[in-house]
């Protein structure tokens, strides 16, 4: 009888996420607001406290996506997923602003979260928007003139089709 002691008792289950992307919500609307691309390494958390993302980073994402390749969609969101230095790099050069968030847990993760490689892109090519350490968040902000290009237009299609973000930015 002891092992249906143990499948009746609740399971307890975290009730809070081990960032604090709610307090992060209210920090981060200005760069929600204004940012043309919004990505991240949690879709999920993403999309409950923010309401949106455009792409997620995390190669294990990529692999689950229909054609299993970057840039491909995520099914169960409709969003896109990358994983890769060179799609990330694809990505800054097509909007003019952008901004990424994620768990601090998931930087420089290969599978399940941002690379070195892509870590190195992101860096370089943006300004890190301090958070409370305790949060464990890493958020980049970047945003530059200039044209994109009309190569861009799939990848800004891509990325901003399911979200619903302004995709006819040049």
């Amino acid at each position: 009888m002891t092992s249906a002691r143990y499948v009746l008792e609740p399971i307890e289950y975290p009730t809070q996420p081990t960032t604090e992307w709610k307090e992060a919500d209210e920090l981060l609307e200005p760069w929600l607001d204004r940012a043309d691309v919004l990505l991240t390494t949690n879709g999920t958390y993403s999309l409950y406290y923010f309401d949106d993302y455009d792409l997620e980073i995390s190669k294990n994402i990529v692999s689950q996506t229909a054609s299993g390749s970057e840039f491909g969609r995520d099914t169960r969101t409709g969003r896109h997923a990358i994983s890769t230095a060179q799609s990330l790099r694809e990505v800054i050069s097509c909007f003019r602003s952008g901004l990424f968030v994620g768990h601090a847990h998931q930087w420089g993760h290969e599978i399940n979260g941002i690379n070195d490689p892509a870590i190195e892109v992101l860096v370089s090519a943006s300004r890190k928007i301090e958070t409370p350490r305790d949060w464990r968040m890493k958020v980049y902000y970047w945003e530059r003139s200039g044209d994109t290009g009309t190569e861009c237009r799939q990848i800004r299609q891509l990325a901003t089709t399911a979200s619903g973000r302004n995709s006819t930015s040049p």
